[in-house]
């Protein structure tokens, strides 16, 4: 279940030896957020 553990304990993922990426984009440039 790779994609679990990415999705749900990213700093296991990482000791697993997958590559995690986080990004926020909440509000950003014209969003009104949704």
């Amino acid at each position: 279940m790779p994609l679990a553990i990415a999705v749900l304990d990213p700093l296991t993922a990482v000791r697993r030896g997958f590559m995690v990426v986080l990004q926020d984009t909440h509000g950003r440039f014209a969003s009104e957020g949704e």
